[in-house]
């Protein structure tokens, strides 16, 4: 399996060049664009502008300064903790962590709710916890199973799908993630259950992010999960890129062919050189594993991604360390390896 995906080659702009007036002709290597240049200019200047014939020479003997160029302005990603990194530490330890080890936000889950919901907390009280230490809501987790899951069930699926949605909205987030179902069923029933999950989405105000678990039995691929989408043709909706599992599902190529629009959310972790199947808490910071991150960081840049990239890191061995040693470490790892 190829650990590095295929060299992104940009396309050069597009358009043709403006005809040169008569008596012109484009003159070349002038920097940034090309030049008009007059046979007035050619001959070392005109009537009316002294000292062009001195720069010309200048040009010509090799002295004239050379023209600065501007370097386009990158933007750092946003980098998000997610929750489930620390899923044995209380949340308030968890988001304290996070705000001192330099995160901008955090990944919810759903499961963050409902234990906040036991404990007599409403959604509105975990979202103020988050801002009250600076943070920003990256993300908000959904339940899998709804595509294929029938009645009660799947009623139950949805309801939850709305209410990270709504707590979404509230905190001013735009996304809701969804893995996709871990089963086998109908791609036309998928999409179908796609659109109703789209439409949800849609009447909160966020996007949809369905991601492809590699350990799934058939949707666990980026062409896969894209084929639902596609049949689905919800502009609510797109997929979710974890490097986790593009690794494990020997993704790359998928990944360079997809189209930057449809990323909807990032996620990252590395993957440990031997790996069980269907064991995912084996997940590790940045550079510890076998995941190219340079170029994978590189690729998503390139395709214009702005949104965050989400640190989801289970691990059976980082939850017996304390929160903020795995915060820290998985800070310092991501930074050492994005694009300088």
């Amino acid at each position: 399996m190829d650990d590095h995906p295929a060299q992104l080659r940009l396309p050069h702009l597009r358009g043709g060049r403006p005809p040169a007036p008569e008596g012109h002709r484009l003159h070349r290597g002038g920097g940034l664009g090309d030049r008009l240049a007059s046979p007035q200019h050619r001959q070392g200047g005109r009537e009316g502008r002294p000292g062009v014939g001195v720069r010309a020479g200048r040009q010509r003997a090799g002295l004239h300064r050379p023209r600065r160029h501007r370097r386009p302005v990158v933007t750092p990603p946003r980098l998000a903790l997610h929750t489930w990194t620390l899923d044995t530490t209380p949340l308030d330890v968890a988001l304290d962590a996070a705000r001192v080890a330099g995160w901008d936000g955090v990944e919810l889950r759903a499961v963050d709710f409902e234990r906040a919901r036991q404990a007599g907390e409403e959604p509105g009280a975990v979202i103020a916890r988050v801002r009250a230490r600076g943070l920003a809501v990256a993300c908000v987790g959904a339940r899998p199973g709804w595509m294929w899951a029938d009645g009660p069930e799947r009623d139950a699926l949805l309801a939850i799908l709305s209410a990270s949605c709504a707590a979404a909205a509230a905190a001013g987030c735009a996304t809701v993630m969804s893995p996709a179902d871990g089963g086998r069923g109908d791609v036309r029933r998928a999409a179908a259950s796609v659109r109703e999950a789209g439409d949800i989405a849609r009447s909160h105000g966020v996007r949809l992010a369905i991601e492809p678990p590699s350990q799934a039995e058939q949707l666990s691929a980026l062409d896969r999960v894209g084929e639902v989408l596609a049949l689905a043709g919800h502009p609510a909706c797109g997929v979710l890129v974890d490097l986790y599992h593009v690794q494990r599902a020997g993704d790359w190529g998928a990944l360079a062919a997809l189209p930057g629009p449809a990323i909807a959310h990032v996620q990252f972790s590395d993957v440990p050189p031997d790996t069980r199947p269907g064991f995912v808490l084996d997940r590790l910071p940045p550079g510890a594993g076998v995941v190219p991150f340079r170029d994978a960081f590189a690729l998503l840049a390139a395709k214009g991604y702005q949104g965050f990239l989400s640190y989801e890191a289970p691990c059976e061995a980082a939850w017996k360390r304390p929160a903020a040693d795995v915060a820290a470490e998985a800070m310092a790892a991501t930074r050492r390896l994005l694009p300088a």
